[in-house]
């Protein structure tokens, strides 16, 4: 499992050093090596670690000629007075990758998180799951994914509909599971890997740095029903022209109609309140 953004040599050890500050770092997973355990969207939350740190069995989270791997530890070792790790993917039996020193290494994988739940990384992904069932599993991922496309496209047309919004305001209105709002916070080399920190809204302070050093301009508010890790709606402010605004903002499909954009601007409206931030432009009337 691997991503291959451009640029990551020059700022794979600046990631590595702000997992140890903070510690609270999630890559989302791409790729099929280490299918079914995991897979393509999880969230792997991962933590710094060094070499000797290292245990065998873990999932290393590796710089490799450009990319990041994440591939399971099978062995160790010290070469020249220099410890080192060895991995290999979990369907690869036979090739194991090259040597992986400090340099190289940002931590390992802590928590896999999939659609709200978690999965130890040392689960083996085979136990009691027959390698046909499996394959259903996947046909039928493959099904929905194929109609989704279609089922979308109609969605405009039920948004309309004064039924569909009665009845998305009143579900909105009597769920038993409030949504809970979350702070993401990227720098700007980390956008191309999906990495970012994750804060709660009430620590959340826009005039304190989360980066040490680097002022804050840019920031992601989304809104969770549930255990969902993909959230219903998010909301993205910039700060451009000396003053916050609106950069980008949006409501997945089966969630629109309910209100939730406002939901956004009232919680952000919070904060930069919070913050002591009045200069701000939420363009708010063209949700009325």
């Amino acid at each position: 499992m691997a991503t291959s953004p451009p640029g990551l040599i020059a700022y794979s050890l600046e990631i590595g050093k702000a997992l140890a500050e903070r510690d609270r770092a999630i890559l989302h997973a791409k790729g099929m090596c280490m299918y079914p355990l995991v897979r393509t969207g999880d969230l792997l939350h991962i933590q710094s670690r060094r070499v000797e740190q290292v245990n065998i069995g873990d999932i290393a989270v590796c710089r490799r000629s450009g990319r990041l791997v994440c591939h399971r530890t099978i062995g160790k070792g010290v070469l020249a007075g220099r410890p080192y790790i060895v991995t290999r993917s979990d369907r690869n039996k036979q090739v194991s990758d090259p040597f992986t020193y400090d340099e190289d290494l940002l931590g390992v994988v802590t928590c896999i998180e999939r659609k709200g739940r978690f999965t130890d990384p040392y689960t083996d992904p085979q136990k009691g799951q027959d390698r046909a069932f499996l394959a259903l599993r996947r046909l039928v991922a493959d099904l929905y994914g194929a109609c989704r496309g279609r089922i979308i496209a109609v969605l405009p047309a039920v948004r309309q509909n004064p039924i569909y919004r009665y009845t998305s305001r009143f579900l909105k209105a009597s769920s038993r599971r409030p949504g809970r709002f979350e702070v993401r916070v990227w720098k700007e080399s980390w956008r191309k890997l999906n990495l970012y920190m994750p804060l709660k809204p009430e620590e959340f302070d826009i005039n304190r740095p989360v980066f040490p050093g680097i002022p804050l301009n840019r920031w992601t508010l989304t809104l969770h029903f549930g255990p969902q890790r993909e959230p219903a709606a998010r909301a993205t402010l910039q700060y451009t022209e000396n003053k916050w605004s609106l950069d980008d903002l949006l409501v997945r499909p089966r969630y629109r109609g309910m209100g939730l954009e406002k939901d956004l601007l009232l919680k952000a409206e919070e904060i930069f309140s919070r913050s002591g931030i009045t200069d701000i432009d939420l363009n708010r009337f063209h949700l009325e």
